[in-house]
């Protein structure tokens, strides 16, 4: 699926509300190369879990709960970290869940979690906790616009950026 501005052909762009972007449509390509509008039959309203892959599961488990002050849920013999409405499930590298990712693998993951805590005081906890503070904090842009961000990795390098609206 491609999304265009305004159903024109040129340049495809990722569905985003990002200032400026409120023109871009869902669009599907024709054979003569021009994109024609798609009515998408549903919509897709947040994200629930996702799933990392780690290496040592309790060691993954004190990191968030610790560091980043998760929840750690277990369901049978399943461990997941909660936060707000979502959750992060873990799976032990080499015994993952099917069906899942189809190259599973450890440190692979990108994460931004939000805070409403000012990022001076997510430092002064980092430091205390001995995480280093790999980049921040800088300017990005996210899925509701200007934030700024710090960036940390977790026990398997996975990058998990901290970030403020």
């Amino acid at each position: 699926m491609f999304i265009s501005r305004g159903g024109s052909r040129g340049e495809a762009l990722p569905q985003a509300r990002w200032p400026g972007t409120e023109s871009i449509k869902f669009c599907k390509p024709l054979a003569n190369g021009e994109y024609h509008p798609v009515d998408m039959a549903f919509t897709i309203d947040s994200l629930d879990h996702l799933v990392l892959t780690v290496a040592n599961i309790g060691v993954t488990v004190d990191f968030y709960t610790e560091v980043l002050g998760m929840e750690l849920v277990t369901v049978g013999n399943r461990k997941a970290l909660a936060f707000g409405e979502q959750a992060i499930k873990l799976q032990q590298r080499g015994h993952e869940i099917k069906p899942g990712a189809l190259h599973p693998t450890c440190g692979a993951g990108d994460l931004c979690f939000l805070t409403s805590t000012p990022l001076e005081e997510v430092i002064r906890h980092l430091n205390e906790q001995k995480v280093h503070v790999e980049e921040g904090p800088v300017e990005r842009h996210g899925a509701m616009g200007k934030m700024r961000s710090i960036y940390v990795r977790d026990p398997d390098k996975n990058l998990v950026e901290i970030s403020s609206y």
